[in-house]
């Protein structure tokens, strides 16, 4: 099979993948995902498997695996970083950021948000910066709030009800 024909057919699968995505059917998106990262490794087309990868961490994210998501993000950090793409590398770092937060791992989700943060200010994205900003933001505030009610489950005093 040509190079070509790979490329075509690992697209077909990511749009079918996509389509599943877009429904809420994050097991159908999954599954059309790997196929189409299996066509892609053989054709080189490096752009469109970070894409993949990050569009399939969402899809186990949304599915509440977060260890594969973590995983998947991962391999599209990788790549990003081999290609040297630093947009791609921000976008990755957002992913990663909310899969942590979403295990209740708020310093390492925080790390991910800020170097977000940093990249995009430091390519001049404003409009990723400033996603980056509320986001940054909103986890900054949902933390206090996950702290606080910490806080107040260890130091609560016990009840002289019987």
């Amino acid at each position: 099979m040509a190079m070509g024909n790979n490329q075509r057919i690992g697209s077909s699968y990511y749009n079918i993948g996509m389509n599943y995505f877009l429904r809420g059917k994050p097991a159908e998106a999954v599954e059309n995902f790997n196929a189409a990262l299996t066509f892609m490794a053989k054709s080189g087309d490096t752009r469109t498997m970070i894409e993949t990868y990050r569009i399939l961490g969402r899809a186990y994210q949304n599915s509440g695996d977060n260890p594969s998501a973590i995983k998947n993000l991962s391999l599209a950090l990788e790549l990003t970083k081999v290609i040297g793409d630093k947009a791609g590398t921000a976008g990755v770092f957002l992913g990663l950021g909310s899969c942590y937060g979403l295990q209740d791992n708020y310093p390492i989700a925080k790390t991910y948000f800020d170097s977000a943060l940093i990249i995009f200010r430091e390519i001049g994205h404003k409009g990723e910066w400033r996603s980056a900003t509320i986001i940054l933001r909103l986890f900054i505030r949902t933390w206090a709030i996950y702290l606080k009610r910490w806080t107040i489950t260890i130091y609560r005093w016990p009840s002289t009800k019987k």
